[in-house]
């Protein structure tokens, strides 16, 4: 269980180390560039010691995809939390896990099963309630803050598209070198806005961007440990419900986010998505019968 939660806590702490970065007016691009850095050193060290060391078509091909949706995940999440908040933002991102369903039903002819199709509704309904961005603290009346929203979904869903393509077509010991090219591109993406803003890195820029790497790297990581020791009824809801309630919980001591019943609805109805998603709920409730 101590993987799991560890995933548990890092997930629910990187939206509120962006937002610590927003309050300390640290550049965004360096952040990112500094965090996707750390997190690609490290996944070289992982991958450094795996049996199959050589990067093949799969990690350059879906890493590129991958890395690039990382590169405007992290854009439009910061956009996202300045308009909408940071439980908001972070819900509609969650969303995303639901891409794949759709990408396999029409690329590897995987018919979504009963709760596969259910959290597809779910995710529906979740964003028509989240995407206005509606929190009691953020009054933000931006004409970007849908489209921000919406495009923080899609990018995230474009992730994990790649991450399932991924995993059709190589062995779950790769995995390492996916993450490195993801990283990277990810990285030198910002890095390209970097250059494009010329401003030297402060200190503040470095410290954030390299605790959101590590909270990176060990959240992503802590959660293969978990995946691979517990079984998925047990990882993917406590993963879920743990985060949300945590990030929730966050965002009201810290950020003094306080929620409208809309906005409480929509996260609860993100929360049960990524569950049926992740989870075929409804075999696993005919079989405690």
């Amino acid at each position: 269980m101590i993987p799991l939660l560890i995933s548990v806590l890092f997930a629910a702490s990187y939206s509120h180390i962006v937002r610590h970065g927003q309050a300390r007016t640290c550049s965004t691009v360096w952040v990112g560039a500094i965090s996707y850095g750390v997190a690609c050193a490290a996944s070289l060290a992982v991958w450094l010691f795996r049996p199959q060391a050589a990067l093949g078509w799969q990690e350059w091909i879906f890493g590129f995809v991958g890395g690039a949706g990382w590169f405007v995940a992290y854009l439009l999440l910061n956009l996202s939390i300045r308009l909408a908040g940071v439980s908001i933002a972070q819900c509609v991102g969650w969303l995303g896990v639901a891409f794949p369903v759709a990408a396999a039903a029409v690329l590897w002819r995987e018919i979504p099963n009963a709760s596969q199709w259910a959290g597809l509704s779910l995710m529906v309904l979740a964003l028509i309630l989240l995407a206005p961005g509606e929190t009691s603290n953020v009054t933000n009346r931006s004409r970007w803050k849908v489209p921000a929203l919406l495009g923080l979904f899609t990018a995230e869903g474009i992730v994990n598209v790649a991450m399932k393509a991924f995993a059709e077509t190589a062995s779950e010991a790769r995995t390492s070198g996916l993450l490195l090219v993801m990283f990277a591109v990810a990285g030198l993406g910002n890095l390209g806005l970097v250059a494009r803003q010329g401003r030297p890195a402060r200190w503040s820029d470095v410290g954030h961007g390299a605790l959101l790497g590590i909270v990176a790297v060990a959240a992503n990581y802590a959660l293969v440990v978990a995946i691979a020791r517990l079984k998925a009824p047990v990882v993917f809801p406590a993963f879920w419900a743990g985060t949300l309630l945590l990030t929730s919980l966050g965002a009201m001591i810290l950020w003094r986010e306080r929620y409208k019943f809309r906005a409480i609805a929509g996260m609860i109805l993100a929360l049960l998505t990524t569950i049926f998603v992740s989870v075929d709920v409804f075999t696993l409730l005919r079989g405690l019968k």
